[in-house]
């Protein structure tokens, strides 16, 4: 999915999957998220961070040790949250980032699911710097 920012498209994945990706006005999604939808006989969520290549190995041990797995779905919403917090996306941390190269990988299994995966990507942002 892609699209300008605050175009809709997490709305549509969230149409798509019946999952609820967060929306709101301005900068929402702040770094990759794959949700992979399969159908199995109970339901249950695998939730992961997939560092990405310009982290150092002490940032990707942390980051790889964020991993959920449940039988009942918690908010998406907060799993959302939680990972920005562990990406150094917080609001409320020093030095954080505006966007992450990490990619939160969620595997949903459930008895009505369809065999789909879905990629939501932030927004392209455009900058407009004069030419110097």
């Amino acid at each position: 999915m892609c699209g300008s920012q605050s175009s809709g498209k997490s709305s549509t994945l969230e149409s798509l999957s019946g999952i609820a990706f967060p929306t709101a006005e301005g900068l929402c999604t702040r770094f990759a998220t794959e949700l992979i939808l399969r159908r199995g006989e109970r339901p249950q969520l695998k939730v992961q961070i997939q560092p990405s290549a310009d982290r150092t190995e002490e940032e990707r041990i942390k980051l790889l040790k964020f991993c959920e797995n449940q039988s009942e779905q918690r908010s998406f919403s907060k799993i959302i949250e939680a990972a920005k917090i562990e990406m150094g996306l917080s609001a409320n941390s020093a030095g954080s980032k505006v966007f992450s190269t990490d990619v939160l990988r969620i595997e949903s299994t459930s008895p009505n699911a369809p065999n789909l995966t879905l990629v939501d990507l932030p927004g392209l942002v455009c900058v407009n710097s004069p030419l110097v």
